[in-house]
């Protein structure tokens, strides 16, 4: 059915939604001021957006425009409880072992509107870019905290962890991939008791990537057994494999050691090497080596926006991750294996002891 009127036609639509089309230019459009959405009807988008629902799907699913999608996922996610203010309703009981990184964010800053002209396409890109400070405690999975930052700096860390102090978090050990602020900061707030472990996996790959650069031919391959006598080192399952690895690093010192490379990989193992190796001294308190349960959160996270090109607002991307992190804290693991396949079932918030029975984090 087509309806002319004043210069333009409403076309009948699929999805109940009016649009009308224009006689002289074809140029289609829909009006949406008019458009309601009750709030039933937001919780269930938002449940669906967090389960990777574009927004493209969603105004199909429920017959609304994709403005009037946005609207509802905004107007939920800005009432959502924080982690402080989570965390003091439900207290969940956490392992104290945090697993810390951060990952870049796309997200426009209308306060950068007066200086953008100024600036070249790599400048302005790099703008529009925050941090997502993102923590995992490593004995239940549970996010305990995030935050958004401009940069992964000592002073956004602060607040960071000052956040966790609020939230009487019970830190023991912190691992991240390497930035020395992380262990300095939780060992101020938190007081020198912390133990910081660096991750193997990240030192390793520096080893390598500067190995690439610099070496060829049979000085790489020495430089390789050295990185692999390390990598048995720091990666040891027991401290006495550990010793005997060191031992014979120390034997071939000689010949592995000639070129300033390998100078340099011995050197920066030498500082590092009692943060690389703490989960052997700590071996009580199941300390990880490496930061792969945060990396593996962040890529869970990556799935979700990748629908997303870019927040057009750094509040927008606080309170859309702020969602993110509650679904995720609610929602059962699903595909742990081996010595985590108890975990299968059951949400983070449950194995840290909360009954999650009845609660709708969509209310909280």
């Amino acid at each position: 059915m087509q309806t002319k009127r004043n210069g333009y036609r409403k076309l009948k639509s699929r999805q109940r939604i009016h649009r009308f089309l224009c006689l002289d230019c074809n140029h289609s459009w829909t009006f949406t001021s008019a458009e309601k959405i009750n709030a039933k009807t937001e919780k269930q988008i938002i449940r669906e957006s967090m389960e990777r629902a574009s927004v493209r799907i969603l105004a199909r699913r429920f017959c609304k425009s994709k403005t009037t999608v946005i609207s509802g996922i905004h107007a939920v996610c800005k009432h959502l409880a924080d982690s402080v203010t989570l965390a003091g309703k439900l207290k969940p009981g956490w392992s104290g072992v945090l697993v810390v990184d951060g990952k870049w964010i796309r997200a426009y800053d209308p306060a950068s509107q007066r200086i953008i002209k100024k600036l070249s396409k790599e400048e302005r890109k790099r703008l529009h870019r925050f941090v997502w400070l993102l923590g995992v405690d490593s004995g239940t999975g549970d996010i305990p905290n995030h935050s958004i930052a401009e940069e992964e700096t000592k002073i956004d860390i602060m607040m960071y962890f000052q956040d966790l102090k609020r939230m009487d978090y019970p830190l023991k050990a912190v691992i991240s991939d390497g930035v020395p602020w992380y262990g300095q900061v939780a060992k101020k707030i938190f007081g020198k008791q912390v133990i910081v472990q660096h991750c193997t996996r990240h030192f390793l790959e520096r080893c390598r990537e500067r190995m690439r650069e610099n070496e060829l031919g049979l000085k790489s391959e020495r430089t390789a057994m050295l990185i692999y006598f390390i990598k048995h080192i720091i990666e040891a399952s027991r401290i006495g494999e550990a010793k005997a690895w060191l031992k014979r690093l120390k034997r071939n010192k000689r010949v592995l050691i000639r070129t300033q490379t390998q100078k340099w990989i011995l050197r920066r193992f030498k500082q590092e090497a009692k943060y690389l190796t703490a989960h052997l001294l700590h071996q009580g308190l199941n300390i990880p080596h490496t930061n792969n349960d945060v990396e593996n959160m962040i890529g869970q996270a990556e799935k979700r926006l990748s629908t997303i090109c870019r927040f057009n607002h750094w509040q927008n991307a606080r309170d859309y991750l702020n969602a993110w992190t509650l679904w995720r804290r609610f929602a059962p693991f699903t595909d742990c294996r081996g010595k985590r396949k108890n975990r299968n079932g059951k949400s983070p918030l449950e194995l840290a002891g909360v009954d999650t029975n009845g609660i709708n984090w969509t209310e909280l």
